[in-house]
């Protein structure tokens, strides 16, 4: 029991760490130099490079107690992003911008902090533009658009307390998982999980799956 524990929170530990990597891994700063070439999507993303704060922080935005820990977690991953060495974001880490181009804005999807409601607000938000609700993100438009967008629109995230997310992640997989969760993870797939993952397992190797 304990080694399947040690398991599971290394590999939340992993997803943990792989969104920070999604993060870092964005363009820095704006090219101001009208008709120069775009550098490459390589520098890691500072927090305070959205083009509409490419001239530096206002501290005086930053008051009281929420106000100081904003600004220690903005610092805290710029720090970790700092360190990262130079390197192309993949298409996985594109695959969670999703883009709104009517007002040139980019949303970061980092799973467990609330990003299954704000799928569904922003869905309904996209629907009502008559779009759909769960594209496009970055990595669907050609590169030379897809440069252009992440050095000119205001790219935003939420992020949350590391072990609060790792144990809602957990709460959300192993203690109360949802019907689709308890299909993939059980021993018997029935008809149901043949309609969603095209498997099935011989009933004498199964139990009954209850939904």
């Amino acid at each position: 029991m304990a080694v399947i524990v040690s398991c599971i929170t290394i590999t939340l530990f992993v997803m943990i760490a792989a969104n920070l990597y999604v993060f870092c891994s964005l363009p820095t700063a704006l090219d101001h130099v009208s008709g120069s070439a775009a550098e490459p999507l390589s520098i890691p993303f500072l927090l305070d490079n959205n083009p509409y704060e490419a001239e530096g922080e206002d501290l005086s935005n930053y008051k009281g107690e929420e106000g100081k820990r904003d600004l220690e977690q903005k610092q805290r991953l710029r720090r970790f992003c700092g360190r990262r060495k130079r390197k192309e974001p993949s298409n996985e880490t594109l695959g969670h911008l999703y883009v709104f181009e009517k007002y040139k804005l980019i949303f970061c999807l980092v799973p467990k902090v609330a990003s299954r409601q704000w799928i569904s607000v922003l869905g309904r938000y996209r629907l009502r533009l008559n779009n759909s609700p769960y594209g496009p993100t970055v990595k669907q438009f050609p590169p030379e658009q897809a440069q252009k967008m992440l050095r000119t629109f205001y790219k935003f995230m939420f992020v949350r307390e590391p072990f609060e997310r790792l144990l809602s992640a957990y709460k959300d997989k192993f203690v109360h998982p949802r019907a689709l969760t308890k299909i993939l993870t059980s021993p018997c797939l029935g008809k149901r999980s043949l309609a969603t993952t095209g498997i099935m397992l011989p009933r004498r190797h199964c139990r009954a799956v209850t939904a």
